[in-house]
């Protein structure tokens, strides 16, 4: 049986690993974005 702490040390990381799973993605696409932007002229 996990302690408590154990418990909420493994969600806050089960947390953390889904908003990078989904957060990467966003962050490239916008990235992409920027760069395309920054290459159209004027």
């Amino acid at each position: 049986m996990l302690s408590t702490f154990e418990h909420y040390v493994a969600m806050v990381i089960e947390f953390l690993v889904f908003w990078a799973c989904v957060l990467s993605p966003v962050v490239a696409f916008w990235q992409v974005l920027a760069w395309a932007g920054r290459q159209l002229p004027g």
